[in-house]
């Protein structure tokens, strides 16, 4: 359950194993709407989501939740700390949003980049712009294929040797070594 009809949003994580579990949820959601509206603050249902977490394929435990007799939306995805969570915990689809947001800033240093002279200044604006949008939050979601995104810093990568060392044969590594690109960190310890 989230609300954002507030000025700041709040979400309910509740475990739910049983069918008796969403009705202690549907208390606990009635009990916060009567805390906020003593204090004059008004919760609309439209404002609210609610998305069911699971690994399960069959059987999951879900139920229809109501502010004031207005059903609350069920979502597959939300955006929690700019991670886009899906019901699964998956991460293709931030893993996704991630590649494009990083493909067209890569895009935006090569178009404003023609009259560069010195490869130096186009790595500094690749590892100031576009790397930290592709390593952000990454100890949530490394686990999953992130192959996506060492593909989009190799295509830069090789967009670089091709503008600067056109007609050479270098290997992807050699490429990292001599333009000092960092290999994507995608764990707990960076």
């Amino acid at each position: 359950f989230s609300g954002s009809s507030l000025p700041i949003d709040f979400k309910i994580w509740d475990e739910i194993n049983k069918q008796e579990d969403c009705k202690i949820l549907q208390r606990r959601i009635g009990s916060i709407i009567e805390s906020l509206e003593s204090i004059g603050v008004m919760l609309d249902a439209n404002d609210c989501s609610v998305m069911t977490v699971t690994r399960r394929t069959k059987n999951a435990i879900t139920n229809r939740y109501n502010i004031e007799n207005m059903e609350i939306t069920r979502k597959d995805f939300m955006h929690e700390g700019g991670v886009l969570f899906d019901n699964r915990l998956k991460f293709s689809s931030h893993i996704q949003q991630i590649c494009k947001k990083g493909r067209q800033i890569c895009s935006l240093i090569i178009k404003n980049s023609t009259q560069f002279k010195k490869y130096e200044t186009e790595v500094a604006l690749y590892n100031s712009l576009v790397k930290p949008h592709l390593e952000y939050a990454s100890t949530i979601w490394a686990s999953a294929n992130n192959i996506e995104l060492q593909q989009l810093q190799q295509n830069f990568i090789y967009y670089l040797a091709k503008k600067y060392f056109p007609g050479e044969n270098f290997q992807n590594a050699q490429y990292e070594n001599l333009f000092k690109i960092e290999p994507l960190k995608f764990s707990a310890h960076h």
